[in-house]
């Protein structure tokens, strides 16, 4: 999704050589005062969502995922990162990653401050630009969408091992 921003004329926030994605998004911890400040998209996973001030109109694009294939992908990121993959961690990851997006999104439809859309990766996958519409709608912007949808890598929605190392993945450098 931040790759589809970025072509459609948006600016991210984003580490040089990285998947889209910035360390920026790990002070929200620390301090988030920052972000009333910030001009573009930044990429914030969802742990770090909360953190969020609750008077910042911001706009959020809730990418959705199946969940038993997003728990397979943290699996992969744990074992990546040397960590202790216990027994039946896919199971649970699955059935944790349900009841949180569930807190999380009722949460966040709560907060007048909030806009949030649901992206659903599967359907980003089948049909990039109905979803690059959707989301240019959503954002009130005239984005390129084509450009966005032109962006998408054409690839299964099951995770596999070493995607994010394949030479489709587009690593960016802004």
């Amino acid at each position: 999704m931040m790759k589809m921003l970025h072509k459609g004329g948006i600016e991210v926030i984003a580490d040089e050589h990285t998947t889209y994605e910035s360390l920026k998004a790990n002070r929200v911890l620390e301090g988030s005062e920052f972000l009333h400040d910030l001009k573009g998209a930044i990429k914030i996973l969802y742990p770090i969502l909360r953190e969020i001030p609750q008077d910042l109109d911001c706009q959020i694009i809730w990418m959705e995922r199946d969940f038993k294939e997003q728990a397979k992908s943290q699996k992969k990121i744990r074992k990546r990162g040397g960590l202790e993959i216990p027994v039946g961690f896919v199971g649970q990851r699955r059935n944790a990653n349900k009841i949180f997006t569930k807190q999380i999104i009722g949460e966040i439809i709560k907060n007048e401050h909030f806009h949030l859309i649901r992206v659903s990766f599967e359907g980003l996958l089948r049909d990039p630009l109905e979803m690059a519409k959707r989301v240019d709608r959503f954002l009130g912007k005239d984005l390129d969408v084509d450009a966005m949808a032109k962006c998408v890598v054409k690839r299964s929605p099951k995770n596999f091992n070493g995607f994010m190392e394949d030479k489709n993945a587009d690593y960016c450098k802004v």
